[in-house]
This record gives C-alpha cells, structure tokens and sequence, in this order.
C-alpha cells in the first residue's frame, strides 16, 4: 500500500507477488497484521521480503525486523532477486532493525522487550513506513522459561503493532516445528493476524513442491484451495487455477497449419488464433513433424513462436527437421523462434508451469508448440497433471496464444487421451500407422475440430525431404488401401478404365460408320426416288398431251360435221 492508498482507504496491499494478490483477492489486509507459517524451507521469509520490495516499488518506506538472519544477509537476498537492496537500506527508505535475541538482553531470566519496541518504533517513526516485517519472531521467545503460553512482553508487541496502522507481516514456523513457534503461530493465527497463510513442502517421486493455503482472511473473500508456488532467481511464481478465468476472447483469424490439404479438411484456412491442437498418434507417425510443419508457417507469417521439448535436444529438433524440408535454423538465430528443451524429471509440475508462463510472457509469444505432453504422464497423480495443464492451457487461451501439443499414444488400437486434456482442446488430429503388404503407411484424420467444419475423411501422408506431403482423397472401388498396394490398385483401375475407353472408342467409330453409311444409302434412294418421279412425272405429262391432243382434234370434227 503506498500512501495515496492509505489516504483513500485502501482495503487491501500488494503482497508483491500476482499470483498471491489473485488467490487474497487484492493483497493481503491493509493496515492490519497477517501471519505466514510454515517449517523451514517454505518461503516463509520470501513472501515476506516480496511484500516489502513491492512497497519500495510503490515508494514507500519499510521495516524489516529480523529475528534469526543478519541484516546484510536480508539486503543480499534483495538483491539477489535482481531489486535494489542495498540502495533502499543506504537511501534510508529500508530500515533493518536486528533483533537476533542476546544473552545481554536477558534480565533475571526473562527476555525483556521493551527497549526493543522503542527500537522498533523508533524506526518506524523516523523512517515513516507503512509496511512492517517481523521475520522469524519465535525467535525471540527462545529466553522464555514457561513456554506454555503467550507472555506478557508479546503480548505488548502485538498490541503495539496493531496500534500503528501498519500493514505487517509476521512469520513463524509451524506449530510442530518446536513448542515456541507452535504457541505463537496459535496465537497469533486464532486470536491476532487478520490473515493466516500457511505455507508447506511435499516430496512426491523424489520431487519437491511449495504449497500455499489461506488458512483466513477477515473480511474478504479468497482462494480456499491449496496452491502450489515456486521459488527461484526470478523470485515467487504463483498461477492458480482462479486466477485464469474463462474469459478469453474467442478470435475469428485463422492461422495455417502449414499444410494446405489440412488447412482444407479444417474448412480452408487453419487453427483459428488463440485455439489449442492436440496431435497424437503411436511413436512414429509424424507428430512432432506435424507441429514443426505449423511452427515454421507460422514463423513465415510473422508470428513469434515456442517449441517446447520435453525428449530431445534442441541441435537434434534442428537437424531432423532440416531433413526433412522444415529448416527452423534462421528463426532461431533472428530471435523469432525459442526453443529449448527440458526433461519433465527436472523439476516439478509447478515448476515447469512457471517457466513456461514466464518463457511465453518474456518472448511475447503468439505460437507455442509442447512436444509432447504425454512425458509428464509419469510425473505423479493423473490429477495433478491434468490440473497443472489445465492451468497452463488457460493461461495460454487467455493470452490468445495457438498452442499445437502432441501426445504420444501408448495404446494404438483406438486414439486415446492418456492425460484426458482433449476436452479442452479445439482441435484432435489424429495419426495412425498401418502395416501392411510389408509397408508401414500413415494416415490421418481429424477426430474433434469446434467451430470449424471438420472433414471425416482419412488422408494418407508421406514425410519426404520436402516436408510433409498429403495424398489425394482415394476414390478407387473397393476396401481402401494404402501405399504401394494403393498405387498399385489405381494402375489397375487406371488399366480398365483405358480399356473401357478404348471399347467406348470402338463402339462410337462403329456408329459413326454406321451412320455414315446410312447417309450414304438414304443419298442414294432420295436419288432414285427423284429419278423415278422425275420419269413418272415426264410419262404423266406425255399422256396428259396426248389426251389434250385427241381431245382438240374430236372438237374440229365436231365443229365441221355442224
């Protein structure tokens, strides 16, 4: 909380970490106490510095009041995560108050902490903070001869903390790991803090994970699961699953595959933006192929891309992929393109989470490739993975993201989603290998596409030096086939269909003189048809001048005999 805040009232102040604003819904109580526990290891004291480097950020002032580390030791850890430690203690807007408990400060065997509060306060007062840390404060009940419960002396501590205003932040060790530290985190958690944040480590296949809970939080709402963090160079790493939301924006732009025979079985022009593909099939059948194929047309179009392996080195990715036509080698090297490669077994889920989150937010990534997902298969709890790439598919749908991931499928009779993710995917393309008439032929099909019109047609592919390579729709007679018996089988259908044509040819030459000679007949009789009338028509007027003849002649008789 920075002073415009506590001027407005502010409810609520940045613990400096996203991922824990999202699960406190704001950040942790402003102007109260909150207490973080946990056993040694958890971050108790990294969330607690976190807290106070995002008040300097903000330009506040702070305490840090240490109770088990060397002040220069706590400025080194500030630095370490890449803030200006050294430069907030020396310009005064970081205060450090040690108060590592001493064997002077012992007075008739009770610890005596009223010159330290006038300390405390003393630091508060003249630096003007606004945010306090009392870290590792079972510490200073180590002098405590009744460890039974609360003295009198914390009891005045915490009464003055709540009198400040300050909003501080207590941590101590859980209550099993030593009777003091579990009389104060009872304390301070059921009567005290405002908000309890109980942090734990779990080992689980060899491999550690952070887990947070809000135990409780006064007067707000919060995340009520447990959720796993990690630690490292960079600092804390938060995603919870609340934080994702399904509201992202569903885009209408489409994206190529890189092939334009899919591209048509998906109605023409891709992945719509932002959509998620899985591509699965036995080992063998091309799928990693097929998403280096949509990496490189997506890099050809302008787009940012992460191709994520979780089996093979990155030097070896290149080179197959150059053998095979797809040459990601210039991407790389312009800075379009990050690749890197990393074994599931390195770290845990979270961890993996993280890198990825932060990876696909550092490149300001438009394309991801996962190949393949089905490595964390053994990784722990089929839950805690489908979680985790829960998580991580949200996370990438959120920031409209096209995500192509590949699995490998262990059982090749029917397509089967081992980590049963394919709900959340758009698109599930599936590749297949047939054996058969001493061949090995891949096929391909499209088993989900939403929103796009899915063709359910099986296409043939051939993975040459050019690429991938989609056969055309096979439309012979017959059971399909594949490969060289497919070849083979359109030579044949070829062969009758010349025949056919060449029986066809013969039966049109034969009508063709048919006709002809037909033609050539009906000329004939029309001509004798017009010589015989043009004879009969020459007798007829013959006749008819003879009668005319006769007739003129009987008429002069008959004139004369009158």
């Amino acid at each position: 909380m920075n002073r415009s805040e506590a001027a407005n009232g502010s409810s609520k102040a940045s613990s400096g970490i996203e991922g824990l604003d999202s699960i406190l819904m704001g950040g942790y109580p402003a102007r109260r106490a909150s207490l973080i526990m946990g056993e040694a290891g958890s971050g108790k004291t990294t969330l607690s510095l976190f807290f106070l480097v995002a008040g300097l950020q903000a330009g506040e002032s702070v305490v840090l009041v240490t109770c088990s580390e060397p002040p220069e030791h706590m400025i080194e850890y500030i630095d370490g995560y890449g803030f200006p430690g050294t430069g907030w203690a020396a310009d005064g807007r970081l205060r450090i108050v040690d108060l590592r408990p001493n064997p002077t400060d012992i007075v008739a065997g009770e610890y005596e902490l009223t010159p330290i509060l006038l300390r405390v306060e003393n630091a508060v007062k003249t630096s003007e903070a606004t945010r306090l840390v009392i870290d590792m404060l079972e510490n200073l009940d180590v002098a405590f001869q009744d460890s039974g419960r609360p003295r009198r002396e914390l009891q005045q501590l915490f009464s003055w903390v709540a009198g400040t205003g300050l909003t501080t932040i207590m941590n101590c060790g859980t209550p099993h790991a030593s009777a003091s530290a579990g009389i104060l985190a009872e304390y301070l958690a059921e009567y005290y803090a405002g908000c309890v944040i109980k942090l734990s480590q779990r080992v689980e296949n060899r491999l550690m994970t952070r887990v947070l809970r809000i135990v409780k939080l006064r007067g707000s709402g919060h995340g009520t699961d447990e959720y796993p963090f990690s630690m490292d160079a960079q600092g804390v790493g938060i995603l919870p699953i609340s934080d994702v939301l399904l509201n992202a924006e569903a885009s209408m732009e489409q994206l190529s595959t890189g092939l334009a025979e899919l591209d048509d079985m998906l109605g023409g022009d891709g992945y719509y933006t932002g959509s998620i593909a899985m591509v699965s099939g036995l080992v063998g059948t091309g799928k990693s192929t097929f998403a280096a194929q949509f990496c490189k047309a997506a890099l050809d179009a302008g787009r940012r891309a992460l191709f994520v392996s979780f089996e093979e080195p990155r030097t070896e990715i290149l080179r197959n992929m150059k053998s095979v036509g797809i040459d990601l080698g210039p991407h790389l090297a312009d800075g379009s393109l990050d690749m890197f490669s990393v074994r599931p077994t390195e770290a845990g889920l979270e961890t993996h989470l993280l890198n990825l989150a932060r990876r696909i937010d550092d490149g300001n990534r438009d394309v991801v490739v996962l190949d393949p997902i089905s490595a964390f298969i053994d990784m722990g709890r089929p839950t805690e993975i489908k979680i985790m790439l829960l998580r991580l598919i949200d996370f990438l749908k959120l920031r409209g993201v096209t995500t192509v991931m590949t699995e490998l499928v262990r059982s090749g009779v029917n397509p089967v989603d081992q980590i049963a993710v394919s709900s959340l995917t758009n698109i599930w393309i599936e590749l297949r290998a047939i054996e058969s008439n001493g061949e090995f032929n891949r096929l391909l099909y499209i088993l989900k596409s939403r929103g796009l019109p899915g063709s359910n047609q099986v296409r043939e592919f051939r993975i040459t030096n050019q690429g991938i390579m989609i056969e055309d729709i096979y439309i012979g007679t017959g059971s399909m086939v594949f490969g060289a018996a497919r070849a083979a089988r359109q030579v044949i259908e070829e062969e009758e269909i010349e025949n056919r044509d060449a029986v066809l040819q013969r039966v049109r030459e034969a009508l063709d003189l048919e006709q002809r000679a037909f033609k050539a007949r009906q000329r004939e009789i029309d001509a004798e048809h017009a010589a015989r009338m043009q004879d009969l028509e020459s007798e007829v007027r013959a006749i008819e001048r003879r009668i005319a003849t006769e007739q003129e002649a009987r008429a002069d008789i008959r004139r004369t005999r009158g």
